[in-house]
């Protein structure tokens, strides 16, 4: 037999933890097909987000990876930009992407860095001073506008109930954009940071004519290559542990948890998101989170964050064993019960995740996406 008719030997790889991730996958499939309100959220939840805006809805505008473009932005109450606005971080890049975001019509505007802003991030300038680009002037020397830029904390942005204010396009929008700027800013956790004057309200002052959301902001991202706020894989339990305020409802982070709209490649294959992150997300079960920092993931996930879900990410973000596995069963059990039975055996609660990334996948860092619109 010649060399090119033999036979050729396949090798199977078994990678640690395979079984593991098996069980959790199939747990996880038969918990979707046994709950329909667990594999369509947006449809079986309380507290899913609707395509039609009613009057107590708040309109997020999410957008990221901007990288010194200006895309056109659509109305609505919030604007959320989660990092990297400028392609190098120079004083004038960042600058001209604030004056932009300053200019837009919306009532409240967040921000927070990403690896690209290395002017925001003192310690890298401090191993970096050539990040400077020979430029004297530092963060302090910004003009901020009307933003809101949150690292590492949060505030509280508070919104007129029903009848309180008009909806996108009619003329008391006018009327609620100059209200919002009376609209309390509970700035938290470094109030002494460099930002728009921010006034306070009482909660006896705002009781049920206001609604209240509260947003946590950080710029942190897992270590790859030379760039700001960036740790490296193992301080991320020590970076993310309890790190969100339990009662946030809009989580902004430059990059994304593990699993959600983190991937480089369509299978999933390779994934650069941050496991403990995905874990504290978890934990908090926040409304909505906003992230960009991988181009190709830009899109929308509405996900149930119960307890099958937590244990199929923990296995398969390999923090997590065989406990987990038999937690997870009990879990796709509890749920089946629920359903049959009609108890309600805890809160539903419907994330959405956001890669609001506006430029593709290239070194071009050209637009090639539109905003992310959320109503909450």
């Amino acid at each position: 037999m010649s060399p090119e008719t033999q036979p050729q030997r396949v090798i199977s790889v078994t990678l640690p933890g395979h079984h593991l991730r098996k069980y959790a996958q199939l747990l996880l499939n038969l918990h979707l097909r046994l709950n329909p309100s667990a594999s369509n959220p947006r449809l079986g939840s309380d507290n899913a987000s609707s395509d039609n805006a009613n009057d107590e809805t708040v309109r997020i505008v999410c957008v990221s990876d901007t990288h010194n473009n200006k895309p056109n932005l659509p109305p609505g109450d919030v604007l959320i930009h989660a990092g990297d606005l400028t392609e190098n971080g120079s004083f004038d890049e960042l600058q001209a992407q604030l004056n932009w975001l300053s200019a837009q019509p919306h009532a409240h505007k967040i921000v927070v860095a990403g690896n690209h802003d290395v002017l925001l991030d003192e310690g890298f300038l401090e191993k970096y001073p050539e990040r400077r680009y020979g430029d004297v002037r530092t963060r302090k020397d910004l003009e901020w506008g009307g933003l809101v830029y949150l690292e590492d904390e949060s505030v509280t942005l508070n919104f007129p109930r029903q009848n309180q204010r008009g909806r996108y396009g009619q003329e008391d929008d006018d009327r609620h954009g100059a209200q919002a700027a009376q609209h309390a800013h509970a700035h938290e956790n470094n109030p002494n940071q460099r930002q728009p004057e921010l006034q306070t309200q009482s909660e006896s002052e705002r009781p049920e004519k206001t609604r209240g959301l509260k947003i946590y902001g950080s710029p942190q991202t897992p270590q790859y290559g030379i760039s700001a706020f960036q740790y490296p894989s193992s301080s991320a339990e020590e970076v993310w542990s309890n790190r969100i305020p339990d009662d946030a409802d809009i989580v902004v982070v430059h990059g994304p948890p593990r699993l959600h709209l983190d991937s480089f490649d369509p299978n999933g294959l390779r994934r650069s998101g941050c496991a403990h992150l995905n874990q504290e997300i978890h934990r908090v079960r926040p409304r909505l989170v906003v992230f960009g920092h991988i181009h190709v993931g830009h899109g929308r996930e509405d996900v149930l964050l119960d307890g099958v879900r937590q244990g199929h990410e923990k296995v398969m973000n390999r923090l997590g064993g065989w406990g987990v596995i038999l937690g997870t069963v009990w879990a796709v059990i509890l749920g089946y019960l629920k359903r049959v039975l009609g108890v309600r055996l805890g809160e539903q609660r419907v994330t959405t995740f956001v890669n609001a990334a506006v430029v593709g996948g290239g070194l071009k860092n050209e637009l090639r996406n539109e905003a992310v619109i959320v109503d909450i």
